[in-house]
C-alpha cells in the first residue's frame, strides 16, 4: 500500500515537473517568435564563386565591389594581384558581369592595368548618362603602403576616373584626380573601396559621391573625406576632413532626403606602422552629413559594429512598408577577420541615435542580423537589386590560403513592420 502511495507521488511530481517546463519551451518559443525575430525565412541563396586565388593568372583576389546597372546588369570589380598577396606589386582591377540578376556570369575581364597597383575599385552607375563610373587608386608597382607614408616612395599615391558606356566592355582613358582629391600634406590615398553613391532624392538628388581615406604628414593620421560630383562625374570637388584622425576605408549610405551615413574602419592613428599604439575601442566609427558629404557631423563609436580593423560596407533599402532600412556588413569580431554579419536597422531610429550623441547604452538601433560567414571572412560591399533584395560579394578563406575566394550571393531578409 505505502509502496503505491509513493508510486503515484513520484508520478504526480514527474508529471508537474514535466508540465512545468512544456510550458516554459512552448513560452520560450513564443517569446523568440513575438519579440527577437525581426526577420522570417530570410533568403540567403544563390552563391558563386567570382573570384578565387591562382586561377585566371592571379596569385590572389582581393577588395571586392559591386554596383548594379540597369535590366538586371550587376558589376562585381576586385584587385587580381598577379605575383601574390601583398597590397602592392602588378596589380590590375578585374571585373566579371551579369545581364540576368547574378545567375550567370560573363568570363573575367581586365580595367585597368599597366603592370604597376591599381587598386581600390570604387564603381557607381549613373542614370542619367547610362553611365559605369570607376574611381581607383595608382601606386608604382615598387612602392608599398609604409614607404608612400614614410616619405620613401619613388612616387607617390595617385587617384584616377574612368567611365564606359557599353556596361564595362569598353572604358575611357584614365582622367588623373589627384590634384581635387589629395591634398598636399597628405602622403597616402585610397578610394573607398566601393560605397560610392548617387544621391536619390532630396536637395542634392543626382549628385555622385565617393569617399576616400588619406594619411596625413608627419603624424601618420588617417583621415576620411569624399568626393562629390554634380554634373554626372564630369568635374569633382573634395569635401572637408571628418573630425577624427583615426578612421580608414568607409562607405556611405542615405538616411532620408537630406541625411548621410557614413561607416569608417576605425584604428588608432599610426596603429599601423607603430606597433605599440594600441587601437582604443575595437568598434566601427560613423558619422551624419547633412549638406550632401561636403561637411560631417562628430564621429562616433558605435558599440554594436565590432570589426577587427577591416573594411566593412553600408547599403539602404525600403522594406514591405516604406521604411528605409540601412544595412550593414562586416566581420563582427574585435580581433579576427571572420564571422561575416549583416545588421540592420531603421534609418529614422539610428539617425535618432545620432541626434541623441550616440548613448552607448541603447541597443535598439540594430533590431536583427544575419551570419553569413562564420569562419575567416574580411572585406565585403553591397549593392540593391530592383528585386530589393542585396547583392553581397565577400572576401572568405581558410587556414591554408587566407584570401582563397571572392564570393557573389543575394540577400533577402523578410523584415516584419514595426
Amino acid at each position: 500500500m505505502m509502496r503505491t502511495f509513493l508510486l503515484q507521488k513520484i508520478f504526480i511530481a514527474i508529471s508537474i515537473f514535466s508540465m512545468k517546463y512544456f510550458f516554459g519551451f512552448c513560452a520560450l518559443i513564443l517569446t523568440n517568435f513575438l519579440f527577437c525575430s525581426c526577420a522570417t525565412f530570410d533568403e540567403v541563396g544563390g552563391e558563386i564563386v567570382l573570384f578565387e586565388s591562382g586561377k585566371d593568372g592571379y596569385n590572389t583576389f582581393r577588395i571586392p565591389a559591386i554596383c548594379e546597372g540597369e535590366n538586371g546588369a550587376i558589376f562585381a570589380f576586385a584587385e587580381g594581384r598577379k605575383e601574390s598577396a601583398k597590397d602592392w606589386g602588378n596589380i590590375d582591377i578585374v571585373m566579371r558581369r551579369s545581364f540576368d540578376g547574378g545567375k550567370t556570369w560573363d568570363a573575367l575581364q581586365v580595367v585597368a592595368q599597366d603592370s604597376n597597383t591599381c587598386g581600390n575599385p570604387q564603381p557607381v552607375y549613373c542614370k542619367n548618362t547610362a553611365e559605369l563610373i570607376l574611381i581607383y587608386s595608382w601606386n608604382l608597382a615598387k612602392d608599398s603602403e609604409r614607404n608612400i607614408i614614410l616619405k620613401r616612395s619613388l612616387d607617390t599615391r595617385r587617384v584616377f576616373v574612368i567611365k564606359s558606356k557599353d556596361y564595362g566592355k569598353t572604358w575611357t582613358s584614365p582622367k588623373e584626380l589627384t590634384d581635387i582629391a589629395k591634398p598636399k600634406e597628405a602622403t597616402w590615398f585610397a578610394s573607398g573601396p566601393g560605397g560610392a553613391i548617387v544621391i536619390e532624392s532630396g536637395a542634392y538628388k543626382g549628385r555622385i559621391i565617393a569617399p576616400f581615406n588619406t594619411v596625413f604628414s608627419p603624424d601618420n593620421s588617417f583621415r576620411v573625406a569624399c568626393l562629390y560630383s554634380d554634373d554626372n562625374a564630369e568635374t569633382w570637388k573634395r569635401g572637408e576632413f571628418i573630425n577624427a584622425y583615426d578612421v580608414n576605408e568607409s562607405q556611405i549610405a542615405q538616411l532620408d532626403n537630406d541625411t548621410l551615413l557614413i561607416g569608417m574602419r576605425s584604428q588608432k592613428f599610426g596603429q599601423k606602422h607603430q606597433e605599440d599604439i594600441v587601437r582604443e575601442n575595437p568598434f566601427r566609427k560613423v558619422a551624419m552629413s547633412k549638406d550632401g558629404g561636403a561637411t560631417w557631423g562628430e564621429a562616433f563609436y558605435d558599440n554594436e559594429l565590432i570589426d577587427p580593423v577591416c573594411e566593412g560596407a553600408l547599403e539602404a533599402f525600403f522594406d514591405g512598408s516604406a521604411q528605409r532600412i540601412i544595412c550593414s556588413s562586416n566581420a563582427s569580431h574585435p580581433s579576427k577577420r571572420e564571422n561575416l554579419t549583416l545588421k540592420f536597422a531603421r534609418a529614422k531610429d539610428y539617425e535618432m541615435w545620432l541626434k541623441n550623441l550616440c548613448p552607448q547604452n541603447d541597443s535598439k538601433r540594430w533590431f536583427y542580423e544575419i551570419i553569413i560567414n562564420k569562419n575567416r571572412s574580411a572585406y565585403s560591399d553591397m549593392a540593391l537589386l530592383k528585386d530589393n533584395s542585396l547583392a553581397l560579394l565577400y572576401e572568405t578563406g581558410n587556414n591554408t590560403v587566407r584570401y582563397e575566394k571572392i564570393i557573389f550571393l543575394k540577400v533577402k531578409p523578410k523584415l516584419k513592420s514595426h
